[in-house]
């Protein structure tokens, strides 16, 4: 969905306390993704830019009626532990501090408990719509209390992995349908229509799927393809990817499928060497210039693209050469 409304020229405001969620997604025009839970102030102070923007397209539809605006979501992922958070963190803040006067984080003697930051997806879902803003939340387990109130105006809901008392809670009725055990598949709720959805994204071989953009970053590639630059602490940056069409075009397309790297040990194991061995593979590439290069350096170990790897060895043993 996120980048559905980005490939169309949305904007969507993320909020991951998680921070791997939508980790290869990082960099994307469009994307403002709150991933650091250790900055507070800066998740509530991008949340509340994403409220100053509903008021400023309320005054504007008010003046003009025929306005129009792109899309723009307000996602807030595992909201359970970022409600916990919130709490903890408003119980802690200074009251009455003046650099704040007048934002999101003034605090007055005998505040109340409830963060106030609460006031803006409750507006967003209840007057964002005619504006094209939206807000959307995921957790395991969302009461009424969790999310300040607002469960019950929340009219589109998707349930997978769900606990009868959730469907109780969450949907009403009765009698309450097993969750079933397959992965990717859930329940799309909108008011009184129930349907059932089995997610099929990007390749069904376990070895090439892309299913969670967080893969992206973890086999060390941008969207685009190309590979990403990896700090000191091994994680993936995903730098340079600028306004590029084409990389929004492969997000989009959940189908679209890019390099799986391995080394050439997880080659073997995954049957793409065509009967060589590890030892082979090894001698191949001290002598063959037209060994693959590899494609990243990590914890020591070369990693391959395995098509290229797959496709030198098909062709080795076109030729005879199996060693």
């Amino acid at each position: 969905m996120v980048c559905q409304v980005l490939r169309k020229g949305g904007r969507v405001t993320y909020i991951d306390v998680k921070r791997t969620s939508i980790q290869g997604l990082k960099g994307l025009p469009g994307l403002t993704l709150c991933d650091n839970p250790r900055d507070m102030p800066g998740i509530w102070a991008a949340i509340q830019a994403w409220g100053d923007d509903l008021d400023s397209r309320i005054d504007e539809r008010t003046k003009d009626p025929t306005a129009e605006f792109c899309r723009d979501l307000l996602v807030i992922e595992e909201v359970n532990q970022f409600s916990e958070m919130c709490d903890e963190f408003w119980e802690n803040w200074p009251e009455e501090d003046e650099d704040y006067r007048g934002t999101i984080l003034w605090k007055p003697k005998r505040a109340k408990k409830t963060p106030p930051i609460w006031r803006i997806p409750k507006k967003g879902v209840w007057e964002g719509a005619f504006v094209r803003k939206n807000f959307l939340t995921a957790g395991q387990n969302i009461e009424a209390a969790t999310i300040r109130g607002i469960r019950n105006s929340i009219g589109l809901r998707l349930l997978g992995g769900y606990q009868p008392q959730n469907w109780k809670a969450l949907v009403g009725t009765t009698p309450v349908p097993p969750a079933p055990p397959q992965k990717g598949r859930w329940c799309l709720v909108n008011g009184s229509t129930q349907v059932w959805v089995q997610a099929i994204i990007a390749d069904l071989d376990a070895n090439k799927s892309a299913a969670i953009w967080r893969d992206y970053a973890r086999a060390g590639r941008r969207l685009d393809g190309t590979l990403a630059s990896v700090t000191d602490q091994g994680a993936v940056t995903i730098t340079d990817l600028g306004n590029s069409r084409s990389a929004l075009d492969d997000a989009a397309n959940t189908a679209s499928v890019t390099r799986t790297l391995v080394s050439l040990s997880e080659a073997v194991d995954m049957g793409r060497t065509h009967g060589k061995t590890i030892r082979a593979l090894h001698g191949d590439r001290e002598r063959d210039k037209a060994f693959p290069e590899p494609r990243d350096y990590r914890s020591r170990t070369y990693l391959y693209d395995v098509d290229e790897i797959d496709a030198y060895t098909a062709a080795r043993s076109r030729e005879g050469i199996v060693t």
